[in-house]
């Protein structure tokens, strides 16, 4: 415990909390319950990413959650969980902000239906921050899900289960969704601290197409819901119905866990897909970036 702050770095791993959240499942699907956790789950898994990137920290107090990873992305660095007083809101953001800066890092501040005051992103704008995507979160209940049926012959979706394998996962997921090599290592960096397969909290999905790999997702097991992330396929591979199929296949693990809520963040090309999927909107999650060297 540091200045009323709780500290922890890479070298840990996944709190009690985060393993308490793994086994009660959300049954109650109203709005304000999903929203919730849909919250959770993704705070966790960026601490989770950070607390296994080396060098990352994760800093959580009363007032939010601060993790860093060194790896200088605005994804890659943030601000969660926000409960600031409404006195103390433009100090507190304008000393985190210096932090960023401090350590020449680009950062990004999650804003959602709970963070505290409620216009927290109009404090952060003041403050040199710029708004990002107002992405929908949604959920689906696992029980209605349909089976996606005409993939090509040629194309098999398998769970990542080896080093190898999870390096070809990072590439593509990276690759997939145009973003650098350097915040896989983030995913793959978790991997090697937890492990892969039945027993751990994220697990990973990749299909290949005539034996190459061309599509990823990532499930991530908190809150007691099915997170789904990392949906990505290569330009060449698209509009065959790979996205439907590497969603569908984590969503599939999910239900037969028990897992009956599955929650992800929309952005604008994958809403049609997630909408056929039978997912629908719960609540939205904003972004503000910081970018240290503007």
């Amino acid at each position: 415990m540091v200045g009323g702050q709780t500290l922890s770095t890479g070298s840990e791993r996944p709190s009690t909390r985060l393993n308490n959240l793994i086994t009660t499942f959300v049954s109650n699907s109203s709005s304000e319950n999903v929203a919730t956790a849909a919250e959770t789950n993704l705070e966790e898994a960026l601490l989770l990413l950070a607390r296994h990137a080396p060098g990352g920290e994760v800093v959580e107090s009363t007032g939010f959650a601060r993790y860093t990873t060194g790896v200088p992305h605005p994804f890659a660095n943030g601000v969660l969980r926000t409960r600031l007083r409404f006195s103390n809101v433009a100090s507190e953001v304008r000393k985190t902000l210096d932090h960023f800066k401090a350590i020449d890092l680009p950062m990004m501040w999650f804003v959602t239906p709970s963070s505290r005051p409620g216009d927290l992103g109009k404090h952060l704008v003041a403050q040199g921050a710029t708004r990002g995507n107002s992405n929908p979160a949604m959920s689906v209940d696992l029980g209605a899900l349909q089976p996606i049926l005409d993939l090509p012959v040629d194309v098999e979706i398998r769970e990542v289960d080896s080093a190898m394998m999870m390096a070809e996962w990072a590439r593509v997921a990276c690759e997939g969704s145009g973003i650098p090599q350097d915040v896989g290592r983030l995913f793959t960096s978790a991997s090697d601290a937890i492990g892969l397969g039945e027993q751990v909290s994220m697990r990973y999905f990749l299909a290949y197409q005539a034996g190459i790999p061309v599509a990823t997702s990532n499930l991530f097991l908190a809150a007691g819901v099915a997170g789904i992330y990392c949906v990505s396929t290569l330009l060449d591979a698209r509009r065959q119905g790979l996205g439907a199929a590497i969603t569908l296949a984590p969503l599939l693990v999910a239900r037969d866990l028990g897992y009956r809520i599955a929650v992800l963040q929309a952005t604008a090309m994958g809403l049609p897909l997630y909408q056929r999927l039978g997912f629908t909107e719960c609540c939205s999650f904003d972004t503000y970036t910081y970018n240290v060297g503007e």
